[in-house]
Parts: structure tokens; C-alpha cells; sequence
């Protein structure tokens, strides 16, 4: 069995389990899964899914320590340092914190060339949500800059943040610009 199908298989176990009872523990098959794991590929997947089983528990201190883990393994992925600074937005609440991961985020998936708008669009919400307006304006500006090669992996380019960024605190031409963008089909 190739990794790709004992991943897929692992995720269809986890779900059905959750789809029968979705505060199911299934920290124990992770844990299992994770002993058994013949590469990092599999080792960082499952961390990630661990991580995130942390989180719904409301087991802040295992996840970030799940994510760093993993992150240990593979400390080039973007997605981990992503995860990372979800992280501290969503679950630990640190938004300062949160808002320095991205940096490091968005280094890595610049480098890497995948996950560039996903790293900066986290970065604008954090930002926002922290009131780091010039944070705010020149990651927009980057994203306004940015040109995706074909092939790259990543999201759309992202407009959910625009409504919480007050009147008045960026520029309202690179606003305007971004709007312009999202409308004019830019963000594919």
C-alpha cells in the first residue's frame, strides 16, 4: 500500500468515526498511526490530523507542541507554519504571537512558491484582528503584487478580511486596488 492510500485510508477511518460521533478520541488511532509511520510524509500528516484533533478538544498546549513537532520534521512547510499561526489566532489566542508566525509563514511559502496568498491572506486577518493596520496595508499590497506561477498550489485571492478592516486605517486606493482585483477576476 503506497503512503497516498494508507493516508486516505487512515482519513476515512477518522471521519466515519466522527460521522458516527463527532467527539469521538481519536487520539489513541493518531497516536498508533504515527508509531507505525515509515516516512516523514506520513509522520507530518499525521501530526497535522493530531494537531488538529488537539484543538477540538480544547487541548491547546498538546496541539501547538503536536504542530511543532511536525514542523521539526519538515521545518520548510508552509502549511506547518500556517497551522502554527492559526494556531495561536483561533485557539491559543496570542495574536502577536500568531502575527510573528506569519512572517516566518510567509517566508517559507515565498520560498517554496505554494500557499503564498493563504500565508498572507492569514497574515491580513491576524493583523486586522490585532489592529496592525501598516501590517494590513502591505501585506494587501503584496498580494496585489504577487503573480502565481502556473502550477503553484494555493487559494484564490481572499477578500472575507475586507469588511473588518475599519474605514480610514489603509490606503483607500490599495483598498479600492484590491477590490478591483477580487472583481476583476484576479484570483485564480
Amino acid at each position: 500500500m503506497t503512503n497516498a492510500s494508507k493516508l486516505e485510508e487512515l482519513d476515512k477511518r477518522i471521519f466515519a468515526i466522527k460521522k458516527t460521533n463527532r467527539d469521538a478520541d481519536v487520539t489513541g488511532i493518531l497516536l498508533e498511526a504515527f508509531d507505525n509511520a515509515v516516512d516523514n510524509e506520513e509522520r507530518v500528516h499525521i501530526l497535522s490530523s493530531l494537531a488538529s484533533e488537539y484543538q477540538t478538544m480544547s487541548r491547546s498546549d498538546d496541539a501547538e507542541q503536536t504542530i511543532r513537532k511536525a514542523i521539526t520534521i519538515s521545518p520548510q512547510s508552509p502549511e506547518l507554519w500556517i497551522k502554527l499561526a492559526e494556531h495561536f489566532h483561533y485557539h491559543d489566542v496570542d495574536l502577536e504571537k500568531a502575527l510573528a508566525v506569519t512572517e516566518t509563514a510567509v517566508d517559507k511559502a515565498m520560498d517554496e512558491g505554494n500557499f503564498v496568498r493563504q500565508a498572507l491572506g492569514v497574515r491580513v486577518r491576524i493583523a486586522t484582528e490585532a489592529r496592525h493596520y501598516s501590517v494590513v496595508e502591505k501585506t494587501l499590497r503584496t498580494l496585489l503584487d504577487y503573480e502565481p506561477k502556473p502550477g503553484t498550489i494555493d487559494v484564490k485571492l481572499e477578500g472575507d478580511f475586507l469588511n473588518a478592516i475599519p474605514v480610514g486605517k489603509i490606503d483607500e486606493a490599495v483598498m479600492n486596488a484590491y477590490k478591483e482585483a477580487l472583481l476583476g477576476g484576479n484570483h485564480v
